[in-house]
């Protein structure tokens, strides 16, 4: 089997969005909505990618490659890791079929039954390494 990819969702996933409202948050960095950081989700990506060298991490979004590259950036997934193990990717009909049944797909979003784990619930201890 070849090795597990890691699909991470930016909006209300990578990033939570806080302005009081139960709805997605589409570019919300773009309209002041307060956010955090999904520190665990955030340290489960890097702690993956050590487990993992050979993985293939994905940060997506539906607002496109450069924003989720921005956001990549932003959150240092860039930086100093190996080339080609993290890669921003635009999320939509025409990406989701590089997802194959033992990939991990972390969204807010179900994705018409792509995904695997909601915002909340990765990593899970027996996932991360």
């Amino acid at each position: 089997m070849e090795h597990r990819r890691l699909f991470v969702d930016v909006d209300d996933t990578l990033v939570i969005y806080d302005d009081g409202r139960n709805e997605p948050h589409p570019y919300g960095i773009y309209h002041d909505i307060p956010y955090t950081i999904n520190e665990k989700l955030l340290e489960g990506i890097k702690e993956w990618n050590l487990g993992n060298p050979e993985s293939w991490i994905i940060i997506w979004s539906g607002g496109g490659e450069e924003y989720a590259r921005m956001w990549a950036e932003r959150l240092g997934l860039l930086e100093g890791w190996r080339s080609g193990t993290v890669t921003p990717m635009i999320k939509d009909e025409t990406t989701f079929i590089f997802i194959r049944d033992y990939d991990i797909v972390i969204d807010d979003m179900d994705l018409g039954g792509l995904r695997t784990h909601k915002p909340n619930e990765w990593p899970e201890n027996n996932e991360v390494k």
